[in-house]
This record gives structure tokens, C-alpha cells and sequence, in this order.
């Protein structure tokens, strides 16, 4: 909605909260939104990291970020379909569309890092990307329970 995608643009983010506490911010219901001031890291490069290592690290950088989104815009879903806003089909639509980035994501942004022909930064972006992608399989995880849930 013009509202989540304001609120990506604005350089805010979504706090984790729970459900049986208060829905969030872009929900109806919400008593009051819970926004706190997005922070942009850089990768933690060091001067010695080759130009190549630095690129791999940046690119990682850009797909954790990526992937923050459609973490964030899952719970988002999660939380308008508990509040009515949306129906259970229109649900099952945008978690699709969200499998569906996310897939794209994994195969363009994590896949095309290759670590193994980094020198000075590879242990960095191994670590990174392994974390990446754990994050992206409990993300298909979550998507495809959710997804099953609502198909009933």
C-alpha cells in the first residue's frame, strides 16, 4: 500500500512486535504506530580488502537488506490478514508474489556472490551469506506455512 511503501522510503522500519500485543503501525486497529529510525550499516570492511572483496561484501550487503524487506513485508501480511484489512485470498496472492522475489533474490543477488574466488574477504562473506541464506530458508519456510494455512 502507499502507506508501507512511504514508510520503506522514509528510511523507517518495523520493530519486531508481537501479535497478541498490538498490530502494527499500517494496520486499521493500530492504537499507535511503533517506527523506530532504520540504520544503514556498511559492510565492516577493512583498508586491506581487495577491490573484488569489497564489491562481494557490498553486494551482500544489498541483498541482507533486500531480504529485511521481505521479512518485514511477510509479518505485514501476517498482521493485516489477523486484522481483516485483507482477505485470505489476497493473502495467498502477496505471499506468492513474496516467494517469488525471494526466489529471485537467492538466485541473483546470493547465488552470483561467489566467495570461493575471494582472497581477503572470504571468510567475511561466507559468513555472511551462510546467514543470508539461513534467513531466506526460514523465510520459504514461514512463507509456505502461512500460504497452507489460508488455502484452508
Amino acid at each position: 500500500s502507499p502507506l508501507d511503501l512511504q514508510m520503506y522510503e522514509s528510511g523507517l522500519k518495523l520493530v519486531r512486535y508481537s501479535r497478541m500485543s498490538f498490530c502494527p503501525p499500517f494496520c486499521p486497529c493500530a492504537p499507535q504506530a511503533d517506527t523506530a529510525l532504520h540504520s544503514s550499516r556498511q559492510p565492516q570492511a577493512a583498508r586491506a580488502l581487495s577491490t573484488v572483496s569489497r564489491a562481494a561484501l557490498v553486494g551482500l550487503q544489498q541483498s541482507s537488506e533486500q531480504l529485511t524487506a521481505l521479512e518485514q513485508r511477510a509479518e505485514e501480511i501476517a498482521f493485516q490478514l489477523d486484522c481483516s484489512t485483507i482477505t485470505p485470498g489476497q493473502a495467498r496472492t502477496e505471499l506468492a508474489q513474496l516467494e517469488t522475489k525471494a526466489n529471485r533474490l537467492e538466485t541473483e543477488g546470493l547465488d552470483a556472490v561467489r566467495t570461493s574466488e575471494l582472497q581477503s574477504g572470504q571468510a567475511q562473506a561466507k559468513s555472511q551469506k551462510k546467514d543470508q541464506l539461513a534467513r531466506l530458508e526460514a523465510l520459504f519456510n514461514r512463507l509456505e506455512a502461512d500460504t497452507a494455512l489460508h488455502s484452508s
